[in-house]
């Protein structure tokens, strides 16, 4: 394949009236997973981070080194 892709070669709910119906209920879902994710543990850096972020065409990407440390259990902690 030469030349350039289209910037909307990919979509991944589609566009218009036959937009993926499951969208909202798959970002509710992402929305739930990061707020428990959050809840659990602290994120945290590392001592050796340096921040890289790539700009990708609707992305960004970034490098670092982080540390996912959990928290105490809500019981443990009354």
């Amino acid at each position: 394949m030469d030349g350039e892709r289209p910037v909307a070669a990919w979509i991944s709910f589609g566009l218009g009236p036959r937009q993926c119906i499951g969208m909202r209920l798959a970002y509710m879902e992402e929305k739930l997973v990061l707020a428990h994710l959050l809840k659990r543990f602290d994120i945290t850096t590392t001592e050796e981070c340096k921040i890289f972020f790539k700009r990708l065409p609707g992305i960004v990407q970034a490098r670092a080194a982080v540390q996912h440390v959990p928290k105490q259990s809500l019981a443990s902690s009354k």
